[in-house]
């Protein structure tokens, strides 16, 4: 009996070790794909955030007109990017700096020929990565290239963050085997079997992609001593590179070795022993697979929690409390964009952090904030009140701008705040995010939480059913072309006009530009909407013309979302439309806002934009010009035909104020551009612009945005007084 029970227990050992083998076995994968992917995505986005930067780069060095302005310019990117040199060179000749030698990048250009079309990221081996990108002169062929040279320094870094405990080695090799990063590590191996490796990864690789298209891999391969390492092998979305991890195998074994042969031996002696050992047993591998979920559920930037990790852990202390007396929080930080600008991509990456950590401190232990996207957090406050969880998001991000920084020293933080009071049962947390994000679309002040409540529900509801009635109102016209005059102070002559948009639905009536404009902003539709609003003015100016009615100038309004993707091929649709139209030059004009002139990478498009509409005969004027914080000195640059002065200048009006607006009259008349007043509404304000040389006025003193019906008779009445 008694050897029937320890032949039952050895066999029963031997059944479990080898379960605990299989299942060590997959859990060392698991790890080892999930880090994996973690370093490689890590990599792959430091060098795609390169690559955009060396194309802003270019676009920049493609508008200075003087090669002795590069040294400057390209000295100040370097350190920004942390690169070890810039050049820039064409096939014949290094163009700066002149310290090179054109047979270098000669024989690199023949092995990189797509380099001349296109922007490439290629490696100098064992040295450095390389980013090129042709430089594009106005309408010309591309003239010359621009090499970026940075070290390995930052990859390498990455690798070594995550690198299984110093127990293995990564490193970034080529499809076909070829190292383009070091390896990174403490794994004994020499450079033959690390040569070795490479080979035989490079055929298990290619095989596994071909079987299943997977592009994570981890398998086993023996070194030819018998030696089994553990690999992890990820494809990069960058020239088919791999991010590659080694560990041996043994490393993994020892760790649990002990532990297997101290349960043999106990298991032998007493099946009671032997209980308690397959117990400890079981413990440690949940310990071990909690630490491999909390390294998978690290975020490598902060340090922190992950999104995932916060979703599992809002459960947790939802379910400990019945879900009550608490909010998820959504914060997204603005202008992080500028951040990364002003401060290189590390600065921005430490304010990330500064603004984690501090939160963190912030919090009670029951409490949680997570990183979810690159500007993006999420926050699990514990309150009973709107009012207690705004006053306390507001109390943090004080104290976040007050905490030292070194690069916030001048600089204060601001966020767009959404919010949602937990209080239903079970719900899904995700939804419970998304309810705080969609709150946050409708926060009107920074910093202020916007809560997701029946107001906002509504709000959502009645945006849904807007962007449901766009496309039909849009073939039935209901969006209808309002004039608002603009009247010519100095001269006898017709008045121009500004289109305007109405939407007058059939069943839900007017409706406001406020309601629709931002949200068609937001989806892309308002697009779509300017080309219908410049086609309906069009049509407008061909009856004029047909009444033989005076052809009154009339300006129609672009949203900056034209922009965004800086693709200028919608300015030449702007200018078939009107040769479609036959509308003759200098009678319609396009009104483009400050805001979308001045955010330095749409630049050159802007400009580029603005000589197309005017070789089209389609004048351009800058609204709004004085509400955000203009440059003067690209009024010239942008080539722009009419300025027109914020309603801001003349409300609460100064004696600043009017020296403000009559030197920019000034101005703008000697750089031969005609300045509009808008917003105006006092006979006293018309008089002061009368006498200042102000060229045109428009505001409710004349008139408020009308029909065109009625804007003809307003003309028309007008005209008659002016005769008089």
């Amino acid at each position: 009996m008694i050897f029937v029970v320890v032949v039952a227990i050895c066999v029963s050992f031997f059944i479990n070790t080898a379960k605990l083998q299989t299942e060590l076995y997959q859990d060392a994968k698991k790890y080892a794909e999930e880090i994996n992917e973690q370093v490689a995505s890590n990599i792959a986005y430091r060098m795609h955030t390169d690559m955009q930067l060396i194309e802003e780069l270019a676009e920049t060095i493609s508008a200075v007109p003087d090669i002795s302005m590069y040294s400057h310019i390209l000295e100040r990117k370097r350190k920004t990017f942390e690169l070890d040199d810039i050049v820039i060179f064409n096939q014949d000749t290094v163009i700066f700096p002149s310290n090179y030698s054109i047979d270098l990048f000669s024989k690199w250009l023949t092995k990189n020929p797509e380099a001349s079309e296109k922007s490439t990221i290629s490696y100098m081996p064992g040295n450095q990565i390389l980013f090129s990108v042709p430089i594009k002169k106005g309408d010309r062929e591309k003239e010359a290239i621009i090499l970026a040279m940075k070290s390995y320094y930052g990859i390498q870094k990455v690798m070594a963050r995550e690198n299984h405990q110093d127990e293995g080695i990564s490193f970034l090799m080529e499809p076909e085997g070829g190292l383009i990063v070091n390896p990174v590590g403490e794994c004994e191996l020499t450079e033959d079997e690390v040569a070795y490796l490479r080979g035989k990864i490079a055929a298990a690789f290619r095989s596994r992609m071909k079987d299943n298209h997977m592009v994570n891999q981890s398998f086993t391969i023996e070194l030819q001593d018998g030696e089994k390492m553990l690999i992890s092998a990820h494809l990069l979305d960058i020239n088919n590179w791999v991010q590659v991890s080694i560990t041996p195998w043994s490393l993994k074994e020892k760790e649990y070795s002990y532990h297997l042969v101290m349960y043999f031996w106990l298991i032998m002696l007493a099946s009671i022993v032997g209980t308690g050992i397959v117990a400890y047993i079981i413990s440690l591998q949940r310990q071990a697979r909690m630490k491999l979920e909390k390294m998978a559920y690290s975020d490598l930037l902060t340090g922190g929690i992950t999104n995932d990790a916060f979703q599992i852990q809002c459960l947790d202390y939802l379910n400990a409390t019945g879900w009550s007396s608490y909010a998820v929080i959504y914060l997204n930080l603005c202008n992080f964009k500028y951040i990364n600008e002003r401060w290189g991509v590390n600065g921005g990456n430490d304010v990330l952090r500064h603004i984690y950590h501090t939160f963190e401190k912030n919090i009670m232990e029951d409490e949680l904030v997570a990183r979810s996207e690159i500007d993006h957090f999420f926050l699990l406050l514990r309150g009973d009140s709107e009012d207690q969880i705004r006053q306390r998001i507001l109390h943090m991000i004080e104290v976040l701008n007050a905490s030292s920084c070194a690069y916030l020293l001048d600089y204060k933080l601001e966020f767009i705040v959404g919010g949602y009071m937990v209080e239903q049962y079970g719900m899904v947390l995700q939804s419970l995010q998304d309810n705080a994000r969609r709150a946050a679309q409708f926060a009107e002040e920074k910093n202020i939480c916007v809560f997701y409540n029946a107001a906002v529900i509504k709000k959502i509801e009645r945006e849904n059913k807007l962007n449901d009635l766009f496309e039909d109102s849009l073939q039935n016209h209901d969006f209808q072309v309002y004039l608002q005059p603009k009247v010519y102070l100095q001269e006898d002559r017709p008045c121009a006009a500004e289109a305007l948009v109405r939407w007058i639905h059939p069943e839900e009536g007017v409706i406001f530009p406020s309601d629709f404009i931002p949200l068609f902003e937001q989806n892309g539709k308002i697009c779509k909407l300017d080309f219908y609003m410049f086609e309906e003015v069009c049509k407008i100016l061909v009856r004029w013309r047909n009444e033989n009615r005076p052809m009154s100038e009339v300006s129609v309004n672009i949203s900056r979302e034209h922009l965004k993707g800086m693709d200028v091929s919608f300015a030449h649709r702007y200018c078939e439309i009107k040769e479609k139209y036959q509308i003759p030059d200098g009678i319609i004009q396009l009104e483009i806002t400050e805001t979308s002139m001045f955010y330095a990478p749409q630049l050159p498009c802007v400009i580029e934009v603005i000589g197309i509409f005017h070789q089209g005969g389609i004048t351009c004027a800058l609204d709004d010009f004085g509400f955000g914080y203009s440059s003067l000195s690209a009024l010239n640059e942008f080539n722009i035909n009419t300025i027109k002065l914020d309603r801001s200048f003349f409300v609460n009006e100064s004696k600043k104020s009017r020296i403000v607006v009559e030197n920019m009259i000034r101005l703008a008349h000697d750089m031969d551009t005609q300045i509009v007043a808008e917003g105006i509404e006092e006979e006293e304000q018309v008089q002061a612009l009368r006498e200042l040389g102000c060229d045109l006025i428009q505001g409710y003193y004349y008139s408020k945005p009308i029909p065109v019906s009625e804007f003809e008779v307003w003309q028309d009445n007008h005209l008659q007084g002016a005769g008089k």
